[in-house]
């Protein structure tokens, strides 16, 4: 099975996803991003080897009464940018958009109708697969301070049920969801939930980015090689199939303000990033690796100064003319994760948010395609190969070979040879012959006879009859 490699796409920003299949993301220009702006599209030559496509967004909202969506560009033009063959999917929902989620997973009636939309409007459209992205089931969405988590514990059984319906509305077009990577967020993503989840979706994106957020109130990496790792680790405790499993990878940096020196990228406190109300303060955001956002003075030069943590795998820069704390991944970090990730736990691919802010030299994009080519020419397939050469050459094969000589020679074998001999010349089939001819000659088989013929003469038999006999005549019968 190829690896998935997989993007967002539109024109205001795209995501990347799997690497035995690769997926690409790509959004519509109406839609948020979360850096804003419209992102060019790659050369032809760039988006070579992504298999998933994955246009973003479809508004949750719709599904519950009909099935109108119509996507930002016709999918003739996305299907025109890749490789022939790319399977080109839906994302519905996004950051900010899980109401509809939530009323439209409430009930058996209402999952049945937001199922059957989705499946209609993936015929209608042409589309090969659907994208789960909601942000989040539980509770810690965009509006958690207006309605608060305790309000929506019932979304942690009626997630996997939804998922369940669609998968079964769309038949065998491939469903997958997007996952959250913070800790507080994975609510409905518990031990118990978590194989209805699996057993419903064909893959899993796992956002390994925004593991910082405005939520936060000290510094860390937002993608770092050591937290991506733990997340997937996490996942594949709980239930989820490594083989189903897209690391996910953010073309773009963010930045935190910070209340003041900051000489480590973990542990620096920040200022109120977000209100008492859940309301941005705007003392962070996220800048893409795109050629326009080099323009900006503060950005540029944390690009060109960033440090390396070498320890945990993430690069950031302290900004001492603006307190701010720059935090992102370099197509170095995007190899690394290949060899300390992707590769040894044996993923099913990678994707990434979004495909056209990598466009100032697509570095990332370039580092993901040798991190997929690498899986196909000396990674997972090679290390199938080994184990399986390793069980002819000189493991289980032998063994078992050993094994069935021994039998044959000195053994097992033998020993039920002598045996089979003994009950032959002198031992149990004498006995029970013996048995068997006393049964005839006067044991049991006469005194069967006997009991079966005092049935006849005299005993059951007749007191049936008197029975039966003696049943009225008109109605019982």
């Amino acid at each position: 099975m190829p690896s998935r490699m997989s993007l967002l796409h539109s024109p205001q920003g795209q995501k990347m996803e799997k690497p035995q299949n690769s997926c690409s993301s790509v959004t519509d220009p109406s839609s948020r991003s979360p850096t804003g702006g419209t992102s060019p599209l790659p050369p032809k030559d760039i988006p070579a080897g992504i298999n998933y496509v994955i246009t973003a967004f479809a508004s949750a909202k719709i599904f519950n009464t009909g099935s109108y969506y119509t996507p930002f560009k016709p999918l003739s033009e996305i299907r025109a940018l890749f490789d022939s063959g790319a399977k080109v999917c839906m994302a519905i929902g996004g950051w900010g958009d899980d109401e509809g989620f939530g009323t439209g997973a409430a009930t058996d009636e209402s999952r049945k109708t937001f199922a059957k939309n989705v499946a209609e409007t993936v015929e209608k459209l042409g589309y090969d697969c659907v994208d789960v992205d909601w942000e989040y089931p539980g509770g810690n969405g965009e509006d958690y301070k207006v309605i608060t988590n305790d309000k929506k514990t019932s979304e942690i059984e009626s997630f996997p049920k939804l998922l369940s319906e669609i998968k079964l509305a769309i038949g065998e077009k491939e469903l997958s969801i997007a996952v959250p990577a913070r800790k507080p967020d994975l609510i409905a993503y518990t031990a118990e939930q978590m194989p209805k989840i699996n057993a419903a979706v064909d893959f899993v994106n796992v956002m390994a980015y925004d593991i910082m957020n405005r939520r936060d109130n000290v510094t860390i990496h937002q993608s770092s090689v050591v937290d991506s790792k733990a997340v997937v680790e996490h996942y594949m405790q709980l239930g989820l199939d490594a083989r189903k499993l897209n690391l996910g990878f953010p073309f773009y940096a963010k930045y935190f303000e910070t209340q003041g020196e900051c000489v480590q990228p973990v542990g620096c406190p920040t200022v109120l990033l977000e209100s008492e109300n859940g309301i941005d303060t705007h003392k962070s955001g996220a800048v893409t690796f795109e050629t326009v956002s080099f323009s900006d003075p503060g950005f540029a030069k944390a690009m060109q100064n960033g440090i390396l943590d070498s320890e945990r795998g993430g690069q950031w820069y302290w900004s001492p003319e603006s307190k701010k704390f720059w935090t992102w991944d370099t197509p170095e970090l995007v190899t690394r994760k290949f060899e300390e990730i992707v590769k040894p736990m044996k993923l099913g691919g990678v994707f990434a948010w979004s495909m056209g802010e990598d466009s100032k030299d697509w570095g990332h994009i370039k580092a993901m395609q040798e991190g997929v080519k690498g899986l196909k020419d000396g990674g997972h397939v090679k290390a199938m190969q080994e184990d399986v050469k390793g069980l002819k050459d000189g493991g289980h094969v032998k063994a078992m070979q050993e094994d069935v000589k021994g039998l044959k020679d000195g053994g097992h074998v033998k020993a039920m040879q002598e045996d089979v001999k003994g009950l032959k010349d002198g031992g149990h089939v004498k006995a029970m012959q013996e048995d068997v001819k006393g049964l005839k000659d006067g044991g049991h088989v006469k005194a069967m006879q006997e009991d079966v013929k005092g049935l006849k003469d005299g005993g059951h038999v007749k007191a049936m009859q008197e029975d039966v006999k003696g049943l009225p005549d008109p109605e019982c019968l």
